[in-house]
C-alpha cells in the first residue's frame, strides 16, 4: 500500500498572473520545508497556480512522523 498524498489548496481574491507563480513557489518551499524539518518522510511535490487558487500536491506523505 502507498503512502496518501497531500493536497493544499488556497482560494484568493483575483490577482495578477505575475504574482501567481511566485506565491505557489513560496508555498511549496514552506510545506516542503515544514514537512522535512518536522521529519516526515515525503515523496516528489509540485505547486499549481491559476487567478484564484494556489496549490501544492506532495506525494507519498508519512502518516506519523
Amino acid at each position: 500500500m502507498s503512502a496518501p498524498s497531500l493536497l493544499i489548496e488556497i482560494g484568493c481574491e483575483e490577482l495578477p498572473a505575475r504574482f501567481m507563480q511566485p506565491l505557489a513557489q513560496a508555498l511549496h518551499d514552506g510545506i516542503t520545508q515544514g514537512l522535512d524539518k518536522a521529519g516526515v518522510s515525503r515523496g516528489s511535490s509540485q505547486s499549481y497556480a491559476t487567478p484564484r487558487r494556489v496549490a501544492v500536491l506532495v506525494q507519498e506523505v508519512a502518516t506519523e512522523q
